[in-house]
């Protein structure tokens, strides 16, 4: 059979169209596959708790070394200041809150030395307006005996916050001169005429009572054996107030299989801008010394945050705190949002590190009305960097939905020559992901998608992933992904952690 001159045209065409739809097909396969490169998003692989919740280890920071092993640090459940200078009364937690006004409550307690004050742990059922007097006597033998003598000192204490240690020292010149001492002795307190929600806590079981007081409690004059109020004797000068957060350190030689045992690196400074937490940990090493970022504040509820910074040779410690001019002594805020922000906020705090051309872009939460990343930069040469850092503006905007989004964790991935940030989404729900955001110039970012892969646990929270000293992230080495998860009860979760697979062309 002969083709015509219509059919070879025919032919003619049919073939340029099928070398068009192979070009065609190709290019989108190049699409997509520089698309899934451009992107640049990894997936969870599976992964194992490295934390099983007592209470938590949240917000993880991970530096990958060079030799393949992890730094870790993660914000941990607090202590009291001073507990080294401080004598409890009761054998293990208080499980009884005691209204005094159902009756007086005191408590004799014996020491063989001079001491500084006596603190009781004082519930109001969230009032903070109420009062309550105290009065110490001197021991005269017994309970009528004693509360017939005048008392040492007496104070009226007003405006009882919820929880609240209150202190009674020897008189009101002890308050500012820490020297005044009560002499050691045997002793007897007594709390009274008390607000309706004016309460101590109290131990309410058979258990020993701790420490060297012999203590024994009384309740309208009556001696009440197996019950112990939960007071303490603080033999030199300390608030002995309840910090919430600390910063913890561990180290793995095996991708995170396992780790060493817990270091608490860095605690709050009593009596400072930072007294009440350490936490948010984010960290990075340059110029020889390793920066740990974190959050706290004066605000007792949590609120009002700045950022504060300290320095290391080591990663576990010990720590200089950066003080306004340079590193040691009290700390002073890098960042500060008190005085500036609405106090009734958030505000500032969550920082981490990319250093990137001798530059150091530092990132850090400003929560005033929507959830935002704002980002400075200092020059990495510059060993007194925090006092000349320079504001860059609005890195991340997750101001819609704010309440279910939480800080972001920035690293540079060279492979694409863009910033990478993560954050979680729909947080402490069933339904919590992790979006990723990236940016060209470290200074803005562009939503990108959300990671995928294995199952994200209900109910996470403030993630973190792995990059190296830097906060460089090479996706030709093992990368990591950590967070807190958990949906039963606030403060008792676990902490994730898992491998991330990057895609391949």
């Amino acid at each position: 059979m002969y083709e015509t001159q219509y059919s070879k045209g025919m032919k003619l065409n049919l073939q340029r169209l099928l070398s068009v739809l192979a070009v065609i097909s190709t290019s989108f396969s190049i699409i997509s596959c520089n698309s899934t490169k451009v992107c640049g998003i990894p997936a969870v692989d599976d992964g194992w708790i490295i934390y099983k919740a007592g209470n938590y280890r949240y917000g993880p920071c991970f530096i990958n070394n060079a030799d393949g092993s992890i730094d870790a640090w993660f914000a941990a459940t607090g202590d009291f200041h001073g507990k080294d200078k401080t004598i409890r009364n009761i054998p293990g937690d208080h499980n009884c809150p005691y209204p005094v006004i159902n009756g007086d409550a005191a408590q004799y307690f014996k020491i063989d030395k001079d001491f500084y004050s006596l603190q009781l742990w004082c519930p109001t059922w969230n009032s903070n307006v109420e009062s309550m007097e105290v009065s110490i006597y001197n021991w005269m033998g017994d309970y009528d005996s004693t509360v017939k003598e005048e008392p040492v000192r007496i104070k009226i204490f007003e405006n009882i916050k919820n929880d609240e240690w209150i202190r009674l020292e020897k008189n009101e010149e002890a308050e500012n001169d820490h020297s005044i001492l009560f002499p050691a002795g045997e002793y007897l307190w007594v709390a009274r005429n008390a607000t309706e929600h004016a309460g101590i806590w109290a131990y309410d079981g058979a258990a020993e009572p701790a420490g060297k007081l012999s203590p024994v409690s009384f309740i309208g004059g009556e001696r009440r054996d197996n019950f112990q109020f939960d007071s303490r004797i603080a033999v030199e000068y300390t608030t002995a107030e309840y910090f919430w957060d600390q910063i913890s350190y561990q180290h793995s030689e095996d991708g995170g299989k396992t780790w060493t045992p817990e270091v608490f690196t860095l605690l709050p400074t009593e009596n400072t801008m930072d007294s009440y937490s350490c936490c948010d940990p984010g960290v990075a090493r340059w110029g020889g010394y390793y920066y740990l970022g974190y959050t706290s504040s004066e605000d007792p509820r949590g609120m009002d945050n700045n950022v504060f910074v300290a320095r290391s040779k080591n990663p576990d410690g010990p720590w200089e705190k950066w003080n306004g001019n340079g590193w040691g002594g009290d700390p002073k805020p890098v960042i500060q949002y008190h005085g500036i922000g609405d106090p009734d906020q958030f505000g500032a705090g969550e920082p981490c590190f990319v250093i990137l051309d001798g530059t150091v872009y530092f990132y850090y939460s400003w929560n005033e009305n929507g959830v935002k990343t704002r980002v400075s930069t200092v020059s990495a040469e510059d060993p007194d960097w925090p006092a000349h850092l320079e504001y860059k503006g609005v890195a991340i905007d997750k101001s819609e939905k704010a309440f279910k989004k939480d800080h972001s964790d920035v690293k540079y991935r060279p492979d694409q020559k863009k910033f990478y940030a993560i954050n979680t989404a729909e947080r402490m729900t069933e339904n919590a992901y992790i979006e990723v955001w990236s940016s060209e110039d470290g200074l803005r970012f562009k939503l990108e998608g959300k990671l995928t892969g294995k199952e994200m646990k209900a109910g996470l929270h403030n993630c973190g992933w792995s990059g190296n000293e830097k906060g460089i992230q090479d996706p030709s080495k093992p990368q990591y992904i950590g967070y807190a998860f958990g949906l039963n009860e606030w403060g008792v979760w676990d902490t994730w952690f898992a491998p991330l697979k990057f895609p391949v062309q």
